[in-house]
């Protein structure tokens, strides 16, 4: 197991991208800027997660972890704006933005904690689930 798999806000940001990634497919043709961006805000959420992780040094993972969280609100306005523009449903905007406050608050409570280093266990992937329809 990859240290950043024991984060659970790297879980929960790998969730939500691939979350993203599904849910965005038809945004594809509609506005493609929008999608990529979007998509690019979550992708960027989780790896910045996995570099930090993978450096073995506190300082840089914290500063990976807040870059995330700057990744994390891209991802919030995205949502917004493809709201507001008629893009994607509201049960999508829904779904997305409580798994983006889900990675935000485990995120925040790593770097609050002061550790920033993967812990011993992680959640079942079971429990990140994305059901798109």
């Amino acid at each position: 197991m990859m240290p950043y798999e024991r984060l659970d806000s790297w879980g929960a940001c790998h969730a939500l991208t691939l979350c993203i990634y599904e849910a965005t497919k038809p945004l594809l043709e509609r506005d493609p800027d929008i999608a990529a961006r979007l998509r690019l805000a979550a992708l960027l959420s989780a790896s910045k997660l996995a570099r930090g992780a993978g450096t073995g040094c506190r300082t840089l993972m914290r500063q990976c972890a807040q870059l995330s969280a700057g990744h994390l609100s891209e991802v919030g306005y995205y949502l917004k704006l493809a709201q507001a523009l008629n893009l994607i449903s509201p049960q999508t905007f829904q779904k997305l933005y409580a798994l983006r406050g889900r990675a935000s608050f485990y995120l925040w409570k790593e770097l609050l904690a002061g550790s920033g280093q993967p812990k011993n266990e992680r959640r079942n992937d079971g429990e990140w689930g994305c059901q798109m329809q």
